[in-house]
């Protein structure tokens, strides 16, 4: 019964590529990391891509070599 006390539901609204709302109730960690991991992978993928434009303007201050 304490372990289930413990539990957050929390409740997520989403529009799928089709134009219907979905309305998901998740409980568990697990859950919640899974639902949220699909939006994840683009935030990741426009990272990645980027990347190189990043690196490119890394300075290093000569004084700190020594």
């Amino acid at each position: 019964a304490k372990e289930a006390s413990q539990l957050t539901a929390v409740t997520t609204r989403t529009t799928n590529v089709h134009g219907d709302e979905l309305i998901v109730t998740t409980t568990s960690p697990y859950e919640q990391a899974a639902f949220g991991s699909k939006t994840d992978w683009r935030v990741r993928a426009i990272s990645a891509t980027n990347l190189y434009l990043r690196v490119n303007h890394i300075y290093v201050n000569s004084d700190d070599i020594k």
